[in-house]
C-alpha cells in the first residue's frame, strides 16, 4: 500500500475536498467526481500509450490527476494526449444526454455522473497551468517558454478571481470547490511551472533502461512500411534491442541505432519507419 501511495500520491487539496462532500452530505457526488476522474485519465493513458508512451506514475487532483514527465513530447503528441481527457469527459456527458432520451427513468441516478463529467471535462479544457488547456495551448506554440509564462499569469489572475468568487458565494451559497480551485491555480502556478518549467504527461521514455536490473537482449524485425507508433509500443524499458528493417522479401534494409530509436520517437507516429523503402 505505501508503493501505490508513493507512486500515485494524492494531492492534499483531494483530501480537503472528499472530506469536505462527505460533511456536506454528498458523497455520491464525491463518487460520481472519482469516477469521472479515473476516465479522464483513463483516456489520456490510452492515447498516449497508442503514441508509444508509458505511463508511470501521477498525482491525484480534485479536478483531475496531473501526470509528469521529463520529456519534450513533439507538438501533435501533446494536443493528443492532453485534449483525451477532457475530450472524453465531453463525449460522456453528451452521451448521457441522450441515453435519458432513450431511457428517461434514469435521468436521476445519472444527474451526477453528467455534471461530474461536464464539470471536469470543462474545467480542464481552460488555459490555466497545470491544467490540460495549458498544454493545448503550447502545443501551438512556438516559443514555449514564453507561453509558460504567459499561462503562469493566467494563473494567477484566475486564482484570484476564484478566491472573489469563493468570498462572493458566502452570501449566497457558499462553494467550497471555487476556494478548491483558487489554491490549486495558485500553487500551479508558483510551483509547478516554476520548478519543473515544461510539465508534460508522460513519463519515461523506452530507451531510458534501468541498468541496475537483468537486461534481454531482443532482435525486432520490422517492415519498411511498419508505422512508427506500432513499433514504438513493442519497445520496452526492460531489454536491450536490435531493431532490422526489412523489405517483402524480409531483406535486411538497415539496423537502428538506439541513436536512430530515439529519432523515431520525435517523428509523427503515422509515418512508416523508413519513408524511402516504404
Amino acid at each position: 500500500m505505501r508503493k501505490f501511495f508513493k507512486k500515485f500520491p494524492i494531492h492534499p487539496l483531494f483530501i480537503v475536498y472528499a472530506v469536505l462532500l462527505v460533511l456536506l452530505g454528498q458523497a455520491k457526488t464525491l463518487l460520481f467526481s472519482i469516477l469521472a476522474v479515473a476516465l479522464h485519465e483513463t483516456a489520456h493513458y490510452l492515447v498516449a500509450r497508442r503514441r508509444g508512451y508509458r505511463l508511470t506514475g501521477l498525482r491525484v487532483t480534485p479536478f483531475g490527476a496531473v501526470l509528469s514527465a521529463e520529456v519534450n513530447m513533439p507538438d501533435g503528441d501533446l494536443f493528443a494526449v492532453a485534449a483525451a481527457g477532457p475530450a472524453f469527459n465531453l463525449f460522456l456527458s453528451l452521451t448521457t444526454v441522450a441515453l435519458w432520451w432513450i431511457f428517461p427513468s434514469i435521468y436521476g441516478l445519472t444527474l451526477d455522473f453528467f455534471y461530474a463529467n461536464l464539470a471536469i471535462g470543462c474545467f480542464n479544457l481552460l488555459p490555466l497551468y497545470p491544467l490540460d488547456g495549458s498544454r493545448i495551448v503550447t502545443s501551438f506554440a512556438k516559443d514555449k517558454q514564453k507561453a509558460l509564462r504567459v499561462l503562469r499569469v493566467f494563473g494567477y489572475v484566475s486564482s484570484f478571481v476564484f478566491a472573489v468568487l469563493f468570498i462572493a458565494s458566502i452570501f449566497v451559497k457558499v462553494s467550497y470547490s471555487l476556494a478548491l480551485v483558487s489554491v490549486m491555480l495558485y500553487l500551479g502556478a508558483a510551483f509547478d511551472a516554476k520548478n519543473q518549467r515544461y510539465v508534460l504527461r508522460i513519463n519515461d521514455l523506452f530507451f531510458l533502461r534501468d541498468a541496475t536490473k537483468p537486461l534481454e537482449k531482443k532482435e525486432l524485425y520490422v517492415h519498411a512500411k511498419t508505422k512508427i507508433g506500432a513499433l514504438l509500443r513493442a519497445l520496452k524499458n526492460d531489454a536491450v534491442y536490435t531493431v532490422k528493417i526489412v523489405d517483402d522479401s524480409f531483406k535486411t534494409l538497415r539496423t537502428l541505432t538506439d541513436a536512430d530509436l530515439q529519432k523515431l520517437f520525435f517523428r509523427d507516429r503515422s509515418e512508416p519507419v523508413d519513408k524511402e523503402k516504404a
